[in-house]
């Protein structure tokens, strides 16, 4: 029996067994027994050209290694939570030889404490300007995401050198693949204007125009939603064509006005899609004179409501007669006017500057009080008071009613008979119910003119709605913008050992293999003397 066994260990084979079978159970547990994928939804930073001029990202790619913020991350991926850039130098991180960036954006926007919410919003408008060469990608907190930066985030803890040399041999990481092969570099599709037309009594009446623009924008143009702005002026003008139809559809109760209904395009882009409006209206309807352009921008939350106009109405004119009826309508609410004169040298700050530039009578009506705040662009407007709208909305028609009906300006005050919070309109003909249903169609998810779905599925909603109350069309605008289509992409982050792992691995198993071959080598005379003292022993 024992003979046996030395005879066998005599056969080189036997070792090349051994070899091969050491060599795969090294191999494979290289590996830490599987290989973990992890999958994130992720939305990409804006890209757009103005001038020539490229703000955003301009890559898309994602083929890197993860690490935390504090690492190397030449040509890596950094990982990093939203609350980990506060007071960084996002221009100078920017312009590092990283090969890409995804930051981890809270899961509920409505947990945000106060001071956390400004700091989301100063974030954003800091990356709303960040022009780079990176690919730049944002992603939901997840538990997915949570074990990505906890990786990340125990890589790039200080450490002594030996600590990090062992780390940078044996710690896991995750290599990041974005699956986008290649985008446009420019939209695939003409957005579009949705107008409808309520007629007057007379062909000469004049006009009354009602505008509202219906894309959303943001650093992250797929992830912001976009209620208040401007889901709300969307969801308003909706409701204004159904209160305002029943008076129309009565010959004893149309009034003696043209109502037309924008809901416009590209309006987080200067407004183009209301330039496009104004263009047609005087070129092809120059005999219908607009009287009025009452623009409808972030009106779902807050308390007051403020009167934005390019200058002080004059006495007597339609906008101050608006604004008088506004005031005797809105019943214990405050009306603000505020007049901001037009720079065309600058992004305009509100719509209703594209009629004014035409010399064309208008005015916004928003509850923010100046034009810079940055929730009119931020990936936290998620948000609409439905009481909020529907007051809101409830007073812009009584007032429009008031000012196109024969009635005495401020009635409501100077008649005893009629007290202070008599109506021009029955409880019910502005319907919150109804109000809250066009918020979930409308407003409750991101519209950016960068997705050609989104803008697509809201045109198309639009007129199917409009069409029930008028003869609805659209109009195709012209963009002096190069706007960039936004991605929703799918990262996959792939759990491995690092490249130096494999190769210290590769260099360990040459040269056991080398000395394998010295020893089988060696082993016939070893064996051979074996077997001599064991027979002698016999």
């Amino acid at each position: 029996m024992q003979e046996d066994l030395l005879e066998a260990f005599r056969t080189p084979l036997f070792f090349v067994y051994i070899s091969m079978l050491l060599s795969f159970c090294m191999v494979s547990g290289s590996q830490l027994g599987d290989r973990v994928e992890l999958e994130f939804q992720a939305y990409r930073l804006q890209q757009y050209d103005v001038a020539n001029n490229v703000i955003g990202s301009k890559s898309f790619r994602v083929m890197y290694e993860a690490v935390g913020i504090d690492s190397n991350a030449l040509r890596k991926c950094m990982v990093v939570s939203w609350r980990d850039l506060w007071n960084r130098d996002l221009e100078g991180m920017f312009n590092a030889a990283v090969g890409a960036v995804i930051i981890v954006l809270p899961p509920d926007f409505s947990m945000l404490a106060p001071n956390e919410r400004k700091h989301l919003l100063d974030l954003e408008t800091a990356l709303s300007m960040v022009q780079t060469e990176m690919s730049v990608y944002a992603i939901k907190y997840t538990d997915a995401a949570s074990a990505l930066l906890s990786d990340v985030s125990f890589t790039s803890t200080e450490s002594t050198a030996t600590q990090k040399l062992i780390q940078t041999v044996s710690a896991n990481t995750f290599q990041l693949t974005s699956t986008t092969t290649s985008i446009p570099t420019s939209l695939p599709y003409t957005p579009k204007n949705v107008i409808v037309r309520l007629g007057g009594a007379s062909s000469t009446a004049p006009t009354i125009v009602f505008v509202a623009h219906y894309d959303t924008h943001s650093a992250f143009p797929d992830l912001g939603a976009g209620a208040d702005s401007n889901g709300s002026g969307v969801v308003a003008l909706l409701e204004l064509l159904s209160v305002f139809k029943r008076f129309y559809d009565r010959a004893a109760t149309k009034p003696n006005h043209h109502m037309i209904f924008v809901w416009s395009a590209a309006g987080k882009h200067n407004y183009q899609g209301s330039t496009a409006f104004v263009a047609e209206m005087q070129e092809k309807y120059s005999d219908e004179r607009i009287d009025l352009a009452i623009c409808l921008d972030t009106i779902g939350n807050g308390k007051a409501l403020n009167v934005h106009l390019s200058k002080a109405p004059a006495p007597g004119s339609t906008s101050d007669r608006f604004v008088t009826h506004l005031r005797a309508a809105a019943h214990n609410q405050t009306i603000e006017v505020a007049a901001k004169k037009i720079n065309l040298n600058i992004p305009l700050s509100w719509e209703h500057e594209r009629f004014n530039a035409k010399r064309q009578p208008a005015l916004t009506l928003s509850s923010l009080s100046v034009p810079s705040e940055m929730t009119r662009r931020s990936i936290s407007d998620y948000y609409i008071n439905s009481a909020v709208l529907t007051r809101n909305t409830r007073t812009i028609a009584e007032a429009v009613l008031a000012m196109i009906l024969p009635l005495p300006e401020r009635s409501a005050h100077k008649d005893d008979r009629v007290s202070s919070d008599s109506t021009l309109l029955a409880p019910e003909a502005v319907s919150k119910k109804r109000i809250e249903q066009l918020i979930t169609r409308f407003a409750s998810h991101a519209r950016p003119l960068s997705s050609q779905s989104s803008s697509e599925e809201t045109v198309s909603n639009l007129l199917a709605f409009a069409s029930s109350y008028g003869h609805a069309r659209t109009q195709p605008v012209t963009l002096d913008t190069v706007v960039v289509p936004s991605a929703i992409e799918r990262i996959v982050a792939e759990k491995t050992k690092p490249a130096v792992f494999d190769l210290l691995l590769a260099a360990g198993i040459a040269a056991y293999l080398a000395l394998l071959m010295k020893i089988v080598s060696c082993s016939q005379s070893i064996l051979d003397g074996a077997l001599t003292s064991l027979r002698k022993g016999y």
